[in-house]
């Protein structure tokens, strides 16, 4: 993978951080979407999921923030200011987290513990995201991540605890003073412009299926072309194949409309996990649309399987109810891309998540 400050790169790091949460042992029950999309440019944005905890913050350039924690007693928020000290640490390890590939962190399907790290960090052209499945992904880079999460433990420090809503740490244009409101939101607009320039749409699709896990994503660029990528994982043994080509004139157009269909222009299903249903079977489907005025991110949720049905409550859904929004996309990949007639695949080709140029 190249130098992630690449727009069309970007765009798919951010799907990754989504796509490990389906292989967690406690799986979630899903919600369907009404907040409307605020779009919002945020310095820092970190997240760890423990057994026993989630934890999120996200931290604006002004070092205004927005923490959460999650525990088996409920979620509580916390915003504020961060400290003078914290401010300070933040300011100075964000050039060595900016300094590490996301391709060398090393990508795993079973994971010795429990304890997801992600974090995203705003660089020159976009956003750097990372993410780490478990501690044995974080030892190769032991002397940036340990300062790091030592400082997560404390940011949330001098904030001061709010009734606002939970929104899983997602930046919001909300959360921004008046004064900087427009700048910001007209950053990101410059942000999406930039990525539109080589990325049409991102998507990631990961199964978890009897055992085995599939891993597919897909990226289309302006002008037709795409790189397709499917992985299958079984007994901890991976086999990938790459895909590229371009696809027609009229499938573009195609896709072109299922994109702008109001109902998607307008969705921000982002839902936030939540832990404690175990199902044989999980999905997340996720993907990204670069907008006029922001980079549109939505993620899908399913969990199937016989061990579901000795535990749902009555209140518990576990078909995502936004699911109908991606049948007319779903089936433009299965026509156009997956199953794609005299196509094969790329001799020597590393999987990459699809973030490598065309």
């Amino acid at each position: 993978m190249r130098d992630m400050i690449s727009p069309r790169s970007t765009c798919a790091a951010l799907l990754v951080a989504a796509s490990v949460l389906t292989t967690l042992p406690a799986s979630a029950q899903v919600f369907e979407s009404t907040d409307k999309h605020a779009a919002a440019v945020f310095l820092f944005r970190m997240q760890r999921q423990e057994s026993s905890a989630a934890r999120c913050v996200v931290v604006y350039p002004d070092h205004r923030a927005h923490y959460e924690v999650t525990t088996n007693m409920g979620k509580e928020v916390f915003e504020g200011q961060l400290t003078p000290e914290n401010a300070t640490q933040l300011d100075q390890l964000l050039p060595a987290l900016r300094q590490i590939d996301p391709a060398s962190i090393p990508r795993k399907t079973q994971f010795e513990d429990m304890d997801l790290v992600m974090v995203n960090v705003l660089m020159n052209g976009g956003f750097r995201s990372l993410q780490f499945v478990d501690g044995s992904t974080r030892k190769p880079f032991k002397q940036t991540l340990d300062p790091t999460l030592k400082w997560f433990g404390g940011v949330r420090k001098g904030l001061e605890a709010k009734k606002t809503p939970p929104n899983n740490c997602m930046p919001q244009a909300t959360d921004t003073n008046p004064p900087l409101k427009a700048a910001r939101v007209g950053e990101s607009a410059r942000m999406a412009k930039s990525i539109a320039e080589h990325l049409l749409l991102s998507t990631n699709d990961f199964k978890s299926d009897e055992g085995i896990v599939e891993d597919r994503c897909v990226a289309v660029a302006p002008d037709g072309r795409y790189r397709y990528e499917f992985s299958t994982t079984y007994q901890q043994k991976t086999n990938s194949k790459v895909y590229e080509g371009t696809v027609a004139d009229a499938e573009l157009a195609r896709l072109k409309d299922i994109l702008n269909e109001p109902s998607l222009r307008s969705s921000n299903h982002n839902p936030d996990p939540q832990n404690g249903i175990e199902s044989r079977n999980t999905e997340i489907f996720t993907l990204a649309i670069p907008r006029e005025d922001r980079l549109q991110e939505l993620r899908f949720y399913s969990n199937t399987g016989l061990m579901l049905n000795y535990q749902l409550a009555a209140d518990v859904k576990p078909t995502d109810n936004d699911e109908r929004l991606l049948k007319p996309l779903r089936s433009w990949l299965k026509d156009s891309i997956e199953k794609r007639k005299n196509a094969s695949p790329l001799a020597n080709a590393t999987a990459n998540h699809c973030a490598a140029d065309f």
